[in-house]
């Protein structure tokens, strides 16, 4: 079975607890959560915009950005 969270699996945990990259992507969810359009249920899963940032990074990081 294909993982739901590619980008994180693959920033593995370093001796100081997450990789850094999970640890912006947990702040920025957070920073966000609240703009959501439906609030109970959310429109969003924390875990979602935790890959979709972690895909952003992936992308600046192979373009050289």
């Amino acid at each position: 079975m294909q993982s739901l969270t590619p980008e994180h699996d693959k920033r593995p945990m370093n001796e100081n607890g997450l990789h850094p990259d999970v640890k912006a992507a947990y702040h920025y969810g957070n920073s966000v959560s609240h703009t959501s359009d439906l609030k109970t249920p959310r429109a969003w899963y924390g875990w979602a915009l935790r890959e979709a940032f972690l895909a952003g990074v992936s992308h600046a990081q192979k373009e050289g950005n």
